[in-house]
This record gives structure tokens, sequence and C-alpha cells, in this order.
């Protein structure tokens, strides 16, 4: 009740569709980053701890960084983000890039 009220102050509206609407409209594909595996937007990687998800990462946001193949995968060239908390800053200049 609170965001409507307050839509409605700041002179926003607020744009509803129902699942028919959304069922019927033709969207377009996503971009695929690493083709055949990971599509334009936001990825979770997730698996058992100490398996490598972090160091996969890096290196996936490496290749695509600079638009090289990764797992025999083409990459298309772009910018990347990378939440890696446990990763010391070190390995970044000394262990891995």
């Amino acid at each position: 009740m609170y965001e409507l009220e307050r839509a409605d102050i700041m002179g926003k509206k607020i744009i509803t569709k129902t699942a028919a609407d959304i069922l019927s409209t033709i969207m377009q594909p996503r971009e695929m980053i690493v083709e055949g595996l990971i599509p334009q937007g936001i990825c979770i990687l997730a698996g058992p701890q100490k398996v490598g998800k972090s160091f996969l990462a890096l290196d996936l946001c490496i290749s695509v960084a600079s638009g090289q193949p990764v797992l025999g995968h083409e990459t298309v060239r772009g910018e990347c983000l990378i939440s890696a908390w446990k990763i010391p800053t070190a390995a970044y200049k000394t262990g891995y890039c």
C-alpha cells in the first residue's frame, strides 16, 4: 500500500501485465556470453565447497573481458563483475592474473 501511494505522489505510473500478456509477448532470445553455457544477465555459479567455483568464475570473467575462448567455448567480449569475497587480493595479482 505504501509503495502505491508513494508512486502516485511522485507522479510515476505503475504498469501491470497479466500472465496472458506476458505469454503472448514475443521476446528476443538472450545473447549468449559464453556460447552454450552462459546467457547475458545475472548468473549464479553454485556447487559443493572446494570444487573451484571461485577460480572458475574468475577464469570466466577474464575470458569474457578479453574476448578469449574459455573451456573450448567462444565468448562475446564485454564487461564482467565478480563478487568473490574469499579470494585474497594477492591471488589476483600474483597467483592468477
